[in-house]
């Protein structure tokens, strides 16, 4: 019998899944709302309904916390501490802008950077911080391309463009400072949503060098995002499948020698928005059923993964 993915509590859902799926949350729902949120690890996300940001304690998943309640917002991830959230938002007016939120639930989201208008600046994706949270880096769009910028995260000062051009680039993931120091790894390509290519850039320098061209064979091109692991040997890509260009699963390769294995399987829906969930491990998206769930799967095997919470989106797990 395939998964049961749909919204439901965890003694009628765990008794219609599978006895290959492993049920690791306690409740549906977990609300939030202000106030004090204990969290220490885990990951934060997106749920669709609200379009408000949240985060699940590794300890209990089922106990989500609510950080925002402006609505409007994406792709969330969080600092290295784990202490701060950024994420993109967009109001009621289609302005675009960055925000941060602290993680303990004890303060208002803060605007960091709103979108230059007269640039034609909009679409803001996949904000990240570096090390030491002084600098995020994002992907925007300006007419049909998309590019990397980089900003000052105490007040939105030094915007700096790192791309230039008509190819597009997507997806920041900063390397750890061993191997490439103020180095993100992006995604490129000549169409936004088709990314075919992997890059280095070096936010200082604006030195960009080819990481690899190389999808592994089964992956077309890369739908939306590529995170590095940990000790930044391998990358985690959503990618579309060369068999069948609307399918999306979860792929890792290993950087060093470009083997690249397909982690999740299904038998429909998509799976999108990798992040590590440990050195070993990579959460992901999986809407089969048709509603948007987060699932953690091993980085060396292929399947279905294990469910952490339903009614959640665009996860981004830490700190490792």
């Amino acid at each position: 019998m395939s998964r049961f993915r749909n919204r439901c509590g965890l003694l009628v859902c765990c008794a219609l899944m599978s006895s290959s799926t492993s049920c690791i949350f306690d409740i549906f729902g977990g609300g939030g709302g202000g106030g004090s949120i204990n969290f220490a690890s885990g990951f934060v996300f997106i749920r669709d309904d609200t379009q408000d940001v949240y985060v699940a304690d590794q300890t209990d998943y089922g106990n989500v916390g609510q950080l925002t309640t402006n609505g409007g917002n994406r792709h969330p991830s969080l600092s290295a501490d784990g202490r701060q959230a950024v994420f993109a938002h967009v109001d009621t007016a289609s302005v675009w802008s960055l925000m941060t939120v602290a993680t303990s639930g004890g303060g208002a989201a803060r605007t960091v950077y709103t979108a230059d208008a007269v640039a034609g600046q909009k679409n803001f994706k996949n904000p990240v911080f570096s090390a030491d949270a002084a600098v995020i880096v994002f992907a925007f769009e300006v007419g049909t391309t998309s590019r990397i910028a980089k900003v000052n995260a105490a007040d939105g000062s030094g915007f700096t463009e790192l791309t230039s051009g008509l190819t597009s680039f997507a997806s920041p993931a900063f390397y750890p400072a061993a191997i490439f120091p103020d180095t993100v790894l992006v995604i490129s390509g000549n169409t936004i949503g088709d990314y075919t290519q992997l890059q280095r850039i070096n936010i200082n320098t604006m030195q960009a060098l080819s990481a690899t061209n190389n999808l592994g064979g089964e992956a077309a091109s890369i739908a939306e995002r590529a995170v590095l692991s940990p000790d930044g040997t391998k990358v985690a890509f959503d990618g579309k499948l060369a068999s069948a260009s609307s399918t999306t699963r979860i792929f890792v390769q290993t950087l060093g020698t470009g083997a690249t294995l397909r982690i999740t399987d299904a038998t429909s829906g998509n799976h999108s928005f990798p992040t590590w969930a440990s050195t070993t491990t990579v959460g992901f998206v999986s809407n089969e059923g048709g509603a948007n769930q987060v699932y953690i799967q091993p980085d060396s095997t292929t399947d279905t993964g294990q469910l952490t919470i339903p009614s959640a989106n665009q996860p981004w797990f830490g700190p490792i």
